[in-house]
């Protein structure tokens, strides 16, 4: 089983909406086997905790309404679970606690990525190439254009790497994620991330990264993470502590993602008032992080 696991505000119900359309093209080239392989875990945060509802023009109800109407998007997966939780406030928990599932596999998805609606047909393919070989403890990780720093261009596609930093703040992502049918993709292993000072993966969480369950056996996310934070690079540094050659990240080449600082529709603009406590939330994962990354080290 493949989990698809996003969590999302209510700010983002437009962007949920698009990204589950390009799943579902994507989903046209999945023979029925593969579509009874996927499950969605769809989280929307509805805590007044993180939403001052009392200040907002738009209730809860009407919010938990809008996003379980997006469902039927997706019925052509085996299962689909859409939940509106006052308990889950933030993508970091939401993953921690999917990683303790019956699945396999499990592709974090942040609702504001474009990609190409074939990216999902490719990612199951590679999982399926990692399976044949008897790799089993793996990170898959699409490519990405030039963005915030050079620490990241171990992932960068190679049509990008001239490009300046700060690319993807300015670029059309649309056509920067098209597969125009040219393209070799090929699944090949991240090794050259040699920046002093950086783990030897590098991935950020919601960017369609693929993690398999065994990866996730040998290095666990901390259930005491609080909600938003730090779980793509306690991973990344856990691994590097571990040092262990059989846990590996591969990437996609020439399948690439980006997020939308392009053409973003913001769901009730104005009408809900966030409470933003990423901060604080952020601070308590890192002193989580570094406690639990004690283990690993030798």
């Amino acid at each position: 089983m493949i989990e698809i696991v996003i969590f999302i505000l209510p700010t983002e119900l437009d962007d949920l909406s698009n990204l589950l359309d390009r799943l579902n093209k994507g989903s046209k080239f999945l023979n029925q086997y593969q579509k009874t392989k996927i499950r969605f875990n769809v989280i929307l945060g509805i805590s007044s905790e993180i939403i001052d509802w009392k200040n907002s023009k738009i209730s809860a109800k009407q919010c938990i309404e809008s996003f379980l109407s997006l469902r039927d998007k997706v019925k052509w997966a085996k299962e689909v679970k859409f939940t509106p939780s006052r308990t889950i406030n933030g993508c970091s928990t939401a993953r921690t606690s999917s990683s303790l599932s019956d699945a396999d596999y499990y592709i974090w998805l942040d609702s504001d990525i474009i990609f190409d609606p074939l990216a999902l047909p490719h990612v199951i393919h590679s999982i399926d190439i990692l399976k044949v070989t008897g790799i089993t403890e793996f990170v898959i990780s699409p490519e990405i254009v030039r963005i915030w720093d050079s620490t990241w261009d171990c992932l960068v596609n190679q049509q990008f790497l001239h490009k300046p930093t700060g690319y993807q703040e300015t670029h059309n992502p649309y056509s920067d994620t098209k597969l125009s049918g040219n393209e070799e993709l090929s699944l090949e292993e991240v090794s050259n991330n040699t920046v002093v000072g950086q783990p030897y993966m590098k991935f950020a969480g919601g960017w369609f990264n693929v993690f398999s369950k065994d990866f996730f056996k040998k290095i666990s996310l901390p259930q005491e993470f609080s909600h938003y934070g730090w779980e793509d690079t306690y991973l990344m540094w856990a691994a590097h502590l571990l040092n262990d050659p059989k846990v590996k990240q591969y990437k996609i080449k020439n399948l690439i993602v980006c997020e939308n600082y392009y053409d973003r529709i913001t769901s009730f603009k104005n009408q809900i008032m966030l409470i933003d406590r990423r901060e604080e939330y952020k601070s308590i994962n890192e002193r989580v992080a570094f406690l639990n990354l004690k283990k690993y080290e030798r």
